[in-house]
């Protein structure tokens, strides 16, 4: 019995040992700038979340380049449902925080350099080599749109007939 008290000591001694060394390595300057950053890094994704959950509900809903409307990721299935889509196809839709001016060039996490476009523009926009200002980006997927080569048929087609019934709702129901 006095045996297994011994090595159960011992382990213990062993394990506090190893714990005061975890500790002066957490202490250690590289990592606590490390920590430092992570915070950064996680309060930027915060507010770019709250902007971009500001800029969509300011926007109705719409994407700020091809003006269709945009599911959030959390009623995805509902909106696909509504829309006549499946949930995959709603997925090329949902909305997402639009750096107006990219992070990587500087551009701020702000409410004024954050809205809310939906992922086939954002990527579309951030894909090219030299991406375009967000005006002359809207002009262009505006053109494409109107040809109907911006969006894969399925929502184009969905989206345009479901927005030409909801404007002659509203023509018809305000005469």
């Amino acid at each position: 019995e006095s045996a297994a008290l011994r090595a159960v000591l011992a382990a213990h001694r062993h394990e506090r040992g190893r714990n005061r060394r975890v500790i002066r390595l957490l202490a250690t300057a590289p990592f606590l700038a490390l920590i430092q950053k992570i915070a950064i890094w996680n309060l930027h994704v915060k507010q770019t979340i709250l902007y971009r959950d500001e800029s969509y509900v300011l926007q109705c809903g719409r994407c700020i380049y091809c003006e269709i409307p945009m599911p959030w990721r959390r009623n995805l299935e509902m909106f696909a449902k509504r829309f006549g889509l499946i949930t995959r196809q709603a997925k090329h839709i949902c909305a997402t925080a639009e750096h107006l001016v990219a992070h990587c060039d500087g551009g701020p996490v702000s409410r004024k350099n954050i809205a809310a476009a939906c992922d086939h523009c954002n990527r579309k926009r951030h894909a090219r080599r030299c991406p375009m200002d967000p005006i002359t980006y809207k002009c262009y997927v505006l053109e494409r749109m109107k040809r109907g080569q911006w969006h894969a048929d399925f929502v184009l087609k969905k989206m345009l007939s479901i927005q030409n019934h909801q404007l002659r709702a509203n023509r018809d129901g305000g005469e």
